[in-house]
């Protein structure tokens, strides 16, 4: 029985890694404040920690905690997902986004060893640009290094964006291959 318990709850653990997961992904993909997508998450994640504590008979505090993580975590990641995928695809259009800068990363090569991953202690290289979008909101996208040094600060990229099922905007496609030089005005400073 006891085995039983611990696999569930390592199935549980990894389930919530996913779902957390989804959540981060969908948010980069949409243009929400962070306090707006955590204020409505996290009062779904209490309302379902205080279902389990009525329920529960023992351990109220940690089935308190594991719901409000929870359900936390899985309305983030269905709000996210429901405003993504089903944005209005009538509403969709191009738009121009500005290259702002350009940043490099360097982190440790790891390989695998049995179960668990070391160092090799060799460095690669991340690239990443940061992309300025209509609206003042900007994002850090990693990119190959080729396309990296294609590409230019103060160029422009083609960006798909929608409205999403919530209202939030989405961006759905972003075309790095065709960059212009042409400057956009930038309406707002800010993430």
């Amino acid at each position: 029985m006891r085995k039983y318990r611990i696999a569930v709850l390592v199935g549980a653990v990894f389930l919530l890694l996913f779902i957390a997961g989804e959540a981060i992904a969908m948010y980069w993909r949409t243009f929400v404040p962070p306090a707006v997508i955590i204020g409505i998450s996290l009062s779904i994640g209490v309302l379902a920690g205080f279902l389990l504590v009525v329920k529960a008979e023992n351990n109220r505090i940690l089935r308190a905690t594991a719901g409000v993580v929870y359900g936390t975590c899985i309305a983030a990641a269905i709000i996210l997902t429901i405003n993504y995928v089903w944005a209005d695809k009538e509403s969709s259009h191009t738009e121009q986004a500005e290259i702002i800068s350009k940043h490099t990363e360097k982190r440790d090569v790891r390989r695998r060893a049995g179960k668990h991953y070391i160092s090799t202690g060799q460095k690669r290289t991340v690239y990443y640009v940061t992309l300025c979008f209509p609206g003042g909101k900007s994002r850090d996208l990693q990119v190959s290094a080729s396309k990296f040094s294609s590409l230019r600060v103060n160029s422009c990229v083609s960006v798909t964006m929608a409205k999403g099922r919530f209202g939030w905007p989405v961006y759905t496609d972003l075309d790095l291959n065709h960059s212009t030089k042409k400057r956009i005005k930038r309406e707002a400073e800010g993430n």
